[in-house]
């Protein structure tokens, strides 16, 4: 296991031991659980080749503590620059960062729904290599998805 907490946007990354480059499922936590148990059971997903990391983002009321409008933005946001890490380190982590998918529960699932479906965040101009890496996903696999985003209704 590998992790690292940055502004509650990276939990941790367990690789399968397969020889080859595997598929990863990224998996969004609302932050509930202490580092250690952040994946849960995903010894079967391991077994078979595929890698997983944890997501942990802010809440929206830390959002809006800060000043940030709409609230969401934070949260997702956050959940995009997550990814772009983990990409980024898919050579070192042995993964192939074309097949990593998303998954999640109420909004874990919501976050995973919206980068599905969100334009490509990754800014290919920019220095930082980390922002260069997609957004995009290929598939999302969600359960109860959070899905009104306005806080204020």
């Amino acid at each position: 296991m590998k992790g690292q907490m940055n502004d509650r946007s990276f939990g941790c990354f367990h690789a399968s031991l397969a020889a080859c480059c595997t598929p990863a499922l990224r998996t969004s936590d609302t932050g509930r659980e202490s580092l250690p148990k952040c994946l849960h059971d995903h010894s079967a997903l391991l077994k078979v080749g595929i890698s997983v990391a944890a997501i942990y983002y802010r809440y929206a009321k830390q959002a809006v503590a800060a000043g940030i409008e709409p609230p969401v933005k934070a949260p997702m946001e956050g959940c995009a620059r997550a990814l772009q890490f983990v990409r980024s380190k898919a050579t070192e982590w042995n993964f192939d960062k074309n097949r990593t998918g998303a998954a999640g529960g109420s909004a874990g699932a919501c976050s995973s729904l919206w980068l599905a479906f969100h334009d490509d965040l990754a800014d290919t101009k920019r220095k930082y290599p980390i922002a260069r890496e997609s957004t995009w996903l290929p598939g999302a696999s969600v359960r109860a998805p959070q899905t009104l985003l306005d806080l204020h209704r």
